[in-house]
């Protein structure tokens, strides 16, 4: 078996996920898309910067450096590809094979044009599967009945906007869709619900039916909890057994003294409390 490569973008799972990597002994080759930052970092990774749009670039180190299977990690802004600096030739092939520019339809050409180069993308769940909760409560204060039922309600709502290729998040108050995420992210999402809609609201996440298992996994962790902080918010329910949640101890903490409950749902969790399907 050949070299573990990393396709890194911003945000905390990243590091973390480099340090329970080399703890297991993995040394991967970082292909940082962020201009830089991961390297600068973390400066004993070995790894070079490239821009988002130097594919052919990005391919030819790939190889250089015995990588034959490749884990995506951290949030790569989408808004890079309406940008026309730093394009090379291959970057502008592929765009050029596109149907539309939705998240589904881009990953799963960036998955077929790496295989054709002989390199296979690995899942972030099944690398760090210790990261990735079943149903239950995660941490933080209980949930009461008026949580739970924004949290049903949200996790159906999130579920519909998902089958249409939006976003993974809702941010809910009183079964009312208040905040939707699409291509600004999950943070400003919910930063828009909680200007919206004032203190209290309720935020779900969960991974869109269509979408890959080896790209783009859902993803929480403190930085989302701050914003969560920042808004006021009630609640946090991901999507169990879909989700990536980061440094959860940390969050526990974090939530505990914010007054904000962590969930991890599904549709039988939420019919074991009572909430049915909504």
């Amino acid at each position: 078996m050949g070299r573990l490569g990393i396709i890194a973008g911003q945000g905390e799972i990243v590091d973390l996920a480099i340090e329970t990597l080399s703890g297991r002994g993995e040394a991967p080759y970082v292909i940082d898309i962020t201009g830089g930052d991961v390297l600068k970092r973390l400066p004993s990774v070995d790894g070079d910067a490239f821009g988002v749009g130097q594919v052919g670039g990005i391919l030819k180190a790939l190889k250089k450096a015995g990588v034959d299977r490749v884990l995506f990690l951290g949030k790569v802004d989408k808004r890079l590809l309406y940008r026309k600096k730093r394009i090379d030739f291959k970057a502008l092939q592929f765009l050029l094979t596109l149907k539309d520019f939705k998240d589904d339809t881009i990953l799963d050409a960036v998955i077929k044009e790496l295989e054709r180069e002989g390199i296979e993308v690995v899942g972030q769940k099944d690398v760090l599967r210790e990261m990735v909760p079943g149903p239950g409560f995660l941490g933080g204060v209980p949930a009461g009945p008026g949580v739970m039922a924004d949290v049903a309600f949200g996790f159906s709502m999130a579920r519909r906007v998902g089958d249409l290729g939006i976003g993974q998040t809702v941010v809910v108050k009183e079964r009312s869709v208040v905040a939707v995420e699409a291509v600004e992210g999950t943070d400003e999402a919910i930063r828009r619900g909680g200007q919206l809609a004032g203190p209290g609201v309720v935020v779900v996440k969960v991974k869109r039916p269509s979408q890959s298992s080896l790209l783009d996994v859902p993803t929480v962790g403190l930085r989302t909890l701050e914003v969560l902080k920042e808004v006021r918010a009630r609640a946090l329910a991901v999507e169990a057994g879909e989700t990536l949640v980061l440094d959860l101890e940390a969050m526990d903490l974090e939530a505990r003294e914010a007054g904000i409950s962590l969930l991890a749902v599904n549709h039988a969790f939420l019919e074991k409390e009572g909430m049915g399907r909504r």
